[in-house]
């Protein structure tokens, strides 16, 4: 609910402004929580399309996240 909520606020016009480097750095968080939920489970006892789904099920956050990130940065806060 909370990211149906989130998304629902995202106003997507002023992402599109916000060019290319916007669209990267959803990639590079999306790339980092990849990376970081592999690392997780590397002591887990799961099988290729098991990890394939936690990787997956964690994409989401990474993305709200990236969103979220862009309000402070629309409103001239410096960090």
């Amino acid at each position: 609910m909370l990211f149906v909520l989130v998304g629902a606020a995202l106003d997507v016009r002023y992402t599109l402004s916000a060019g290319g480097m916007a669209v990267l750095m959803v990639f590079v968080a999306l790339a980092f929580r990849a990376v970081g939920v592999c690392l997780c489970l590397l002591g887990a006892e799961l099988n290729a399309r098991e990890r394939i789904f936690c990787v997956i099920a964690y994409l989401p956050k990474a993305t709200v996240q990236a969103a979220i990130g862009l309000v402070p940065l629309s409103l001239g806060l410096p960090s």
